[in-house]
């Protein structure tokens, strides 16, 4: 979850819990998690208009292949700030 450990994940729960005390905590996960929720529901939203209206990117680059069959059309590994020619 978000890159952390288990331990991290402990740390920052008794830091939270020394710092909001007992009381404001659970009010505080309730409203941490209810956030998480929506916007977990906002972003599945979000990919079912995606998926629905046919605007996935495979999608997209069949439709240009089939548009202009004639021309070199990148593939996803070869689209810009996917090579490694600018790292040293």
């Amino acid at each position: 979850m978000f890159g952390l450990g288990f331990s991290e994940i402990i740390i920052l729960g008794v830091l939270a819990l020394i710092l909001l005390g007992p009381e404001q905590l659970p009010d505080l996960a309730r409203k941490l998690g209810r956030f998480i929720n929506d916007l977990k529901r906002t972003t599945d939203g979000i990919k079912n208009e995606f998926h629905n209206s046919g605007m996935n990117p495979t999608n997209l680059l069949e439709d240009i292949k089939r548009e202009r069959p004639k021309e070199n059309i990148k593939e996803k590994t070869d689209l810009p700030g996917n090579d490694d020619s600018g790292k040293k």
